[in-house]
């Protein structure tokens, strides 16, 4: 780029005329603290925790997108444990069958002077469940099968009402089932019987004694009657227990088509169901906890409440925007720190970008600034205070080494370039060491850049946790902090910005790089903001006060004293 030449400009001269300009950018006076009394602790300063905004609430958009982000791994989960599931409950339950045996109470007939004893359902139903039948049962069946099991299947409920006892046996076979409640319920009626037989024989044989022993009070052991009697009592000795009547009868055997089936389907397919809403449950609920304890500052909500500043605007990834889209962006971002720095179209503006660490973007989003102040008619200034290689003009003109050795040669190509142009001049200070006369220079160059008009200066800054970076910081009116949603810790940034305000920096705001443009919360951006206000008009349709039809007075206004005496009419 060739440059016309033309008369050497007077600096002095410009800078004792925008002296004034210059004094809104000084730092303010620092007031010491006072000291307190007996060694105890230093009051806090005015830019203390305690006077920053309060940070915002608690957003609950960040851990929805959390779980959605994770839908895919979610959803595998759940499928998987389905799955799991749904094996597990063909080991666990098999297709049973139930087949039920219904006995009555009757009132046995007998002939003399013997009556049976009458047994309550309740004591048939525990005999019936009693071990000596339970292995009569087993010894019976066609198909093995031990006590242990048959208990496990064998059900016996009484029916108080109607003196009814019903067997019920389920197994994994129809036909053995039935077999096996007609076999119970037999065996019952069985034991029932013999029970009641000897009894019976123990009866007859209490009154064969008593005979005997009259006999005997009578007559000696040769007596034919005495005789006789003992013979009835040996033939009753010898007699076989034979069934007798029972209380119990076998009403309605159990059948094959009346057995009830128990379907294991159903609670296979409800454990696999489960099991997937569990597992989809478990991994939401670890996504929500790393959520919880990942300290990087993804969204805005998040810049803002560790930051207690701002964000001023959120930039995606910028490989996957087209360049009609940064453009618009790095328009917008521009716009809105103009704002936030109360910058008008003829005021000048110098703003430093500084973050935790490298590699969050600061470059990046210095040349998008850069790019939408040309377009907006400003002059640009990008320093770079880092080693960033050759000094140019726009990539064409070579600058010295030492650009703070003659900061006049930046002014001079800044105010002699085209004003109809995109005029930006990238200046990168060479590594070496800060000290005192370094800083003096800058100082003085900055202030010289400063008195040109409509010029914009943008400072990038090294990373905060550079000495260095924070007494340059100090220099400059402003300071925007940057943001990385993948890089940036939460810890990290307190830390920093909490030196930065000791060093009495003036922090504006702050700018998220690679947020994440795809959220849940855009998707629902149009009701968004409409949780407050569904809640007022839930509270005010269920306040127990109605509102009153028509109008009515509430307050009267005071009257004048010539309105107070007025009448209509006669």
């Amino acid at each position: 780029m060739s440059i016309n030449p033309k008369p050497e400009l007077n600096i002095s001269a410009l800078r004792a005329k925008t002296q004034s300009a210059y004094e809104t950018y000084r730092r303010p006076a620092v007031v010491p603290a006072p000291v307190p009394e007996s060694g105890g602790p230093l009051p806090a300063p005015a830019h203390a925790d305690a006077m920053l905004p309060a940070p915002p609430a608690l957003d609950a958009w960040p851990f929805v997108d959390a779980v959605v982000r994770r839908w895919p791994v979610i959803l595998l989960t759940g499928l998987l444990l389905s799955v799991a599931g749904y094996f597990g409950g063909h080991r666990l339950w098999q297709t049973s069958y139930t087949a039920t045996a219904q006995l009555v109470r009757v009132d046995p007939t007998a002939a003399g002077e013997y009556r049976p004893r009458e047994l309550p359902a309740q004591s048939f139903a525990s005999m019936v469940s009693s071990p000596e039948l339970l292995r009569a049962v087993s010894q019976r069946a066609t198909q093995p099968i031990t006590p242990t099991e048959l208990a496990a299947g064998l059900q016996v409920n009484v029916d108080r009402e109607d003196q009814t006892v019903l067997v019920a046996v389920t197994r994994p076979e129809r036909e053995f089932a039935v077999e096996l409640a007609n076999l119970s319920a037999t065996e019952g009626v069985l034991l029932n019987q013999r029970m009641q037989a000897r009894e019976k024989i123990a009866t007859e044989r209490n009154r064969l004694q008593t005979e005997l022993a009259t006999l005997l009070a009578r007559y000696t052991d040769a007596h034919p009657a005495v005789q006789q009697q003992r013979a009835r009592i040996a033939a009753l000795d010898a007699q076989e227990v034979v069934g007798a009547d029972s209380n119990y009868h076998l009403f309605s055997p159990a059948t094959a088509q009346q057995v009830q089936v128990h379907a294991a389907t159903p609670k296979i397919i409800l454990l696999a169901v489960f099991s997937g809403f569990m597992g989809m449950a478990l991994v939401a609920l670890l996504c929500l906890g790393g959520e919880v304890l990942d300290t990087r500052l993804k969204t805005a909500g998040d810049v803002e409440r560790a930051s207690r500043l701002p964000v001023l605007a959120a930039l995606g990834n910028v490989k996957r925007m087209s360049e009609a889209a940064r453009t618009r962006w790095a328009f917008c971002a521009w716009k809105a720190m103009a704002d936030r720095l109360a910058a008008g179209s003829e005021q000048n503006l110098v703003c430093g970008f500084t973050s935790a660490s490298d590699g969050e973007g600061r470059t990046t989003i210095l040349n998008l600034l850069t790019q939408a102040a040309c377009r907006d008619g400003r002059r640009v200034l990008n320093v770079a205070v880092r080693p960033h290689g050759n000094n140019g003009h726009a990539g064409k003109e070579n600058l010295p080494g030492d650009v703070l050795a003659v900061p006049g040669r930046i002014t001079e190509i800044l105010l002699r370039a085209d004003p109809n142009a995109f005029t930006s001049v990238a200046v990168s200070l060479r590594d070496g060491a800060w000290d005192a006369d370094r800083y003096r220079r800058w100082r003085e160059a900055l202030h010289d850049w400063q008195l040109i008009q409509n010029v914009a200066i943008f400072v990038e800054l090294p990373a905060a946790s550079a000495p260095d970076a924070v007494m340059l910081a100090e220099t400059l009116p402003n300071i925007i902090w940057i943001a990385d949603a993948r890089r940036s810790n939460a810890v990290e940034t307190k830390k920093q910005l909490a030196t930065l305000r000791h060093a009495r920096c003036h922090l504006v705001g702050a700018i998220l790089n690679r947020a994440s443009t795809r959220s849940v919360q855009q998707r629902f951006a149009r009701w968004a903001g409409t949780t407050a206000l569904a809640g007022v008009c839930l509270l005010a349709s269920s306040s127990p006060a109605r509102a009153q039809t028509g109008f009515a007075v509430v307050a009267q206004a005071p009257r004048a004293a010539w309105q107070q005496n007025l009448t209509i009419g006669p």
